[in-house]
């Protein structure tokens, strides 16, 4: 066991789409996220030391309902916030009707299309305050540029990941 490599890969899972391990902490990761985390306050993920399992498309409605009502449970998650959402990923109850689950499904896609298109309305709307807000006038360094897209960017995921349902899933350890 490599606690603080597994720390490290906690850290990191919050912004990945999937769990990571700590087989796949670097060095370089190792000597600058360890620091930047403690430093910023994030210290729950240093609570990984002992039993460690990872969850892949598990419901952030189970996330919030079953495994936050544990006293002594700590985890890492994805992040909504941060990860761009591709792909239609969500939990399904069983024993739904053909027309339910047909409803059901097409209710998730709906969650999801309304996700990609308010992104993108954000990005555009958000790139342009920012680039007012950061002065982005016409002799700006592609740099320049390509930072406040960047930035316009997380701020439209940010924002619209408030359709994404609860059914969705999330990876976590």
């Amino acid at each position: 066991s490599r606690p603080y490599d597994g720390a490290i890969a906690a850290a990191r899972t919050c912004y990945s789409p999937r769990v990571v391990t700590a087989e796949e902490v670097t060095p370089g990761q190792r000597e600058s996220i360890g620091p930047l985390t403690f430093a910023a306050g994030h210290h729950t993920v240093y609570q990984h030391a002992h039993f460690e399992f990872g969850l892949e498309n598990v419901s952030r409605q189970f996330v919030w309902s079953f495994l936050h009502s544990h006293p002594f449970y700590n985890s890492e998650q994805s992040s909504q916030r941060f990860v761009r959402l591709d792909e239609v990923s969500a939990f399904v109850p069983e024993g739904l009707g053909p027309t339910a689950r047909e409803v059901y499904e097409e209710g998730i896609a709906a969650a999801w299309a309304a996700y990609r298109s308010l992104s993108q309305i954000l990005k555009e709307d958000t790139a342009k305050i920012l680039g007012d807000l950061r002065h982005l006038g016409p002799g700006a360094s592609e740099k320049r540029r390509k930072k406040v897209a960047r930035e316009a960017e997380k701020k439209a995921i940010e924002l619209a990941r408030y359709v994404i349902p609860v059914a969705a899933f999330t990876s976590m350890v």
